[in-house]
């Protein structure tokens, strides 16, 4: 089943498939999810044929019973704030096709323990993981090679932390608040911006 909403500025397409109600855009020859109405959400690597390469800007913000979410290996990019504010999603899948994380992809998901980050992700958008209170353990990829402004703000629950040689810099906030950060091995070569570990008393780098 499918069906075209249209607009002045837009247009999207709506279709039922294995993997439940989606609407997508196509644009350039390939497909950008925009957003989806069910609990468990598994995105496909095609619609009508057409390839989907993206997970467009807010397209599941504030999906409230959103709890699981496997994504394709057709998809490289996440967008901005993708699935913000999505407080119930506590399983997603990242591919090793995905390389940006865009800025606010998951901020507020307050019920996602853990996420694993391929080695193909080359950006980690600004705020990207801000206000994620139950994350306890992330593993940055040594394809990375800079933690933005507020990537990790206020993830208080924040145990684990791997910093890789690739990153060349720690932006301002970007782990400000993480208050259960204790010791974190950084490369010596990595400039730590000024108020990177704010708000962690009792945190201590080890430069390595």
């Amino acid at each position: 089943m499918s069906k075209t909403i249209s607009s002045a500025t837009n247009e999207a397409e709506y279709s039922r498939s294995g993997g439940g109600e989606f609407y997508y855009t196509v644009k350039n020859g390939k497909c950008i999810i925009t957003n989806y109405m069910e609990a468990e959400l598994i995105i496909p690597s095609e619609i009508k044929g057409v390839p989907v390469t993206e997970i467009g800007d807010s397209a599941f913000a504030g999906c409230k019973g959103l709890v699981g979410v496997t994504i394709p290996d057709s998809v490289k990019v996440i967008g901005y704030g993708a699935f913000a504010d999505c407080e119930r999603l506590i399983d997603i899948n990242i591919p090793d096709s995905v390389e940006v994380i865009g800025d606010s992809a998951f901020q507020y998901c307050t019920a996602l323990t853990d996420i694993k980050i391929p080695n193909s992700v080359k950006v980690i958008g600004n705020g990207a993981f801000q206000y994620c209170t139950a994350l306890t353990n992330i593993k940055i990829p040594n394809s990375v090679g800079e933690i933005g402004e507020q990537t990790f703000w206020n993830c208080a629950e924040l145990i684990g932390l791997t910093i890789p040689d690739s990153v060349k810099v720690i932006g301002y906030g970007a782990f400000l608040g993480c208050e259960k950060l204790r010791s974190v091995s950084v490369p010596k070569s990595v400039e730590i911006v000024e108020g990177a570990f704010e708000g962690c008393p009792n945190i201590r780098l080890r430069r390595r």
